[in-house]
């Protein structure tokens, strides 16, 4: 409300300099620009107003950030037609924004640093967003030169940055844990952005003429912007005022003109005589538009990726691939236990002797992962040499808070397994305990105390971690898209319709309505591409269902499928290069693969690097995420072809109800398809 105010008083002072200087003419020299165009410069005093302890995925110990404010601004380019001789104009902007600012928040809280002490604490947040905008603003104007402006700015951001630090103030012989009067301090990119701002804009303005002309004019402004959308997603909110102070030199097409005001005489009315002869009866309007009353076959395209038409047959083409799969190194610890779960596939004493790779099965449900036990306990066994660290780390939170010794008892725990089971020297394990990790998942989240139960095995030989190797068959089509056209079908009292596809003795259902068909139908065929390794064709149909679950075949097609075996190309897949929580950053585990990609890699290789996450976090956000994931790890490599996609979480790999699955889904796949020489 007080930034209304400045604008009221700011536009009442602008009109004290009117004076009433128009005074009736027989004839006026009238200036009219019908359009102006120029470039803005406009600074800006930024109010920050939030509900927010941090932002999504960084630690942070502060009660609650409600104030701030910066300074910075915007420039843009404008233009501005106005209306004839309406004191109307509508004006367009579009501009770059820099905003951001500083938020802060001071709280007591009593600091054990070998002797308790009560301590003031500073949490300190500063920012910094850019966004491009464009801005629809329509201007009044009430008394000369002066003008009201309201209007809206719609804008994405294209760039963010944060830097955070919690202070010690007081008292100034006491440190934190760590041995400083700084801790929790974080700068990168600002997680959990909304992709879109929106404001609504009031303010004044006023025109100053450069020339004689008037063709040159500075407009200062004064404009106030009333945030509409937080700046950050979730239950948390993050709004920023604006008040901007600029001005914008503009060029007006200008045209003089003579505006005459004759004095009008009223010409006499000539009212023509109208001749009734009868009412005239409308005919009804003729219907050309007829439905046949034959049922007509289906007609099926087929699109690639690209949107080119295919002939009118869906080739399966079978790769034999070779498949590297990484090894997360933690175990995973139900609330309050150093019980390692049921999950973990563990094996009898005195039977490693015939544990071997080949028994795990690589698939969807991490049974590759849940042997992590044994495969790292065989590896360390065939090198005994090998110095073994053990972490225990607990939740921190609820009966896990401060518990040490729970952290201590789960390392214990898979130290026990390691020598009873594959005879590891118990003098070559080492054993530590913490809270949580050094790399914890959002703590005060109840996925994220799943995350932070857990044991983190180093070792000082990295073979230990290597990834498993697995050799499949694997297939794909060049088929992305059918469409199908249902214009001709009889479409009348339908009650429910299905879009079906039948191969061999599956069915699948792939679109269904109830009173409408459109007359173009979309699928892919990803859905039910295992199916078809073995299957000659596809029968497509639609189908009705009546109220009483009666059907009635509306069309049906078929495509015919081709088997392909390839022996020109070879496949390789690497699964998985895993992330961090809420990271794109690639670590140093991941080098024997991209070592690996590469060597397997020339010029007729394709790459397709896809990025993924786990489900916390919004679908925008993590598609971004995802994106820049993969991005990341496609500059290692050098390829004529390299494909990046970014799905988030729209594509689930992994179980996600259980930790492993959501680590093993923060990942990047990569496939690299090569055509092998002839010669």
């Amino acid at each position: 409300m007080y930034h209304i105010k400045v604008i009221t008083i700011f536009i009442l002072l602008l009109s004290s300099l009117y004076k009433d200087t128009v005074q009736a003419q027989d004839s006026l020299i009238v200036d009219k620009s019908l359009w102006r165009a120029g470039m803005s410069l406009v600074p800006a005093m930024y109010i920050h107003s939030a509900t927010m302890k941090g932002f999504e995925g960084i630690p942070s110990c502060c009660p609650q950030y409600s104030s701030g404010n910066g300074f910075l601004g915007s420039m843009g380019f404008d233009f501005t037609y106005d209306l004839p001789y309406s004191g109307y104009a509508i004006q367009g902007r579009v501009d770059i924004k820099g905003s951001g600012g500083d938020l802060n928040a001071t709280e007591i809280k009593t600091i054990d640093a070998g002797a308790i002490a009560e301590g003031i604490i500073e949490h300190h947040l500063s920012t910094s967003l850019y966004s491009i905008g464009a801005n629809v603003l329509g201007n009044y104007t009430f008394m000369p030169n002066i003008s009201a402006t309201v209007g809206f700015r719609f804008a994405s951001f294209i760039s963010s940055y944060f830097e955070q630090e919690e202070r010690l103030l007081s008292p100034n012989n006491v440190t934190f844990n760590n041995g400083l009067r700084t801790r929790l301090q974080y700068k990168g990119e600002i997680p959990g952005m909304s992709s879109i701002e929106f404001g609504a804009l009031f303010g004044a303005r006023y025109t100053l003429p450069l020339n004689k002309s008037n063709s040159i004019r500075a407009i200062p402004e004064l404009m106030y912007e009333l945030p509409l959308t937080s700046i950050i997603q979730g239950d948390d909110h993050w709004n920023m005022h604006s008040i901007r102070f600029g001005v914008t030199i503009a060029y007006a097409f200008v045209q003089e003109s003579d505006l005459s005001l004759p004095e009008i005489e009223n010409p006499p009315l000539n009212i023509p005589k109208i001749a009734i002869r009868g009412a005239t009866k409308l005919q009804a309007p003729v219907n050309t538009s007829l439905t046949s009353l034959l049922q007509a076959p289906m007609k099926s395209v087929l699109y690639d990726s690209s949107g080119n038409i295919l002939d009118n047959r869906i080739s399966v083409q079978k790769k034999v691939s070779r498949t590297m799969f990484s090894i997360i190194n933690y175990v995973f610890f139900d609330s309050n236990s150093a019980v390692i779960p049921d999950r973990y596939h563990r094996i009898e004493k005195g039977t490693n002797d015939k544990y071997g790779v080949d028994q795990i099965k690589n698939d969807s449900t991490l049974g590759a992962y849940y042997e992590v036990l044994n495969v790292i306990g065989k590896r360390i066994k065939d090198r005994p040499s090998t110095i073994v660290t053990l972490i225990g780390t607990n939740s921190n939170s609820g009966a896990e808070s401060q518990n040490l010794a729970l952290s201590k008892s789960r390392a214990e725990s898979v130290r026990e397994y390691f020598r009873d089971i594959w005879g590891i020297d118990e003098e070559k394990i080492k054993i530590e305990a913490k809270n949580l990790p050094d790399q914890p998942s959002k703590i005060n989240t109840d996925y994220g105390d799943e995350e932070n139960r857990r044991v983190e095995i180093i070792t000082d030989n990295p073979e230990i971690f290597l990834p498993l190797k697995f050799i499949d068959t694997s297939s794909f089509t060049t088929v992305s898209d059918i469409k199908f056209a249902t214009d001709r079908l009889d479409k009348n009292n339908l009650t429910k319709w299905q879009l079906r596809a039948s191969i061999g003795n599956k069915v699948y259902t792939l679109q269904e309505g109830t009173t409408t068909i459109d007359d173009t139908l979309k699928v892919g065929v990803q859905q039910y591409l295992r199916d078809l390794e073995n299957n000659d064709k596809v029968m497509y149909k639609v189908v009705s269902i009546d109220n009483d679950g009666l059907e009635r075949i509306l069309a049906e097609t078929m495509v015919p499928v081709k088997q392909i075996v390839s022996s020109k190309n070879r496949v390789e897949k690497y699964n998985l290069i895993t992330f961090g929580y809420n990271s794109s950053n690639v670590n140093e585990t991941n080098n024997y693969i991209i070592d690996d990609i590469k060597g397997n890699i020339n010029d007729n290789s394709t790459l397709t690097i896809k990025g993924y996450t786990d489900q916390t976090g919004t679908a925008a956000y993590n598609r971004q995420l995802s994106l820049r994931r993969a991005e990341e790890i496609s500059h290692y490599f050098q390829s004529n072809k390299i494909i990046t996609k970014g799905v988030g979480f729209d594509e689930i790999l992994y179980p996600l109800q259980f930790p492993e699955g959501r680590f093993y889904s923060r990942t990047v796949n990569i496939m690299v398809d090569t055509i092998e020489d002839s010669n």
